[in-house]
């Protein structure tokens, strides 16, 4: 259970690092993929 509230708030730190240093656009593909990482392991836990 602790790993699904932990997977959106390590994207939504590294989404907030990357547009604080100026590189949005990578942040938000490592968020994207840790959102999907979080979608595919709810989809085989399931």
């Amino acid at each position: 259970m602790f790993g699904f509230k932990l997977l959106p708030t390590a994207a939504a730190v590294v989404l907030g690092a990357g547009i604080a240093t100026g590189n949005g656009r990578g942040a938000l593909l490592v968020a994207l993929a840790i959102l999907a990482l979080q979608w595919v392991v709810g989809k085989v836990r399931s």
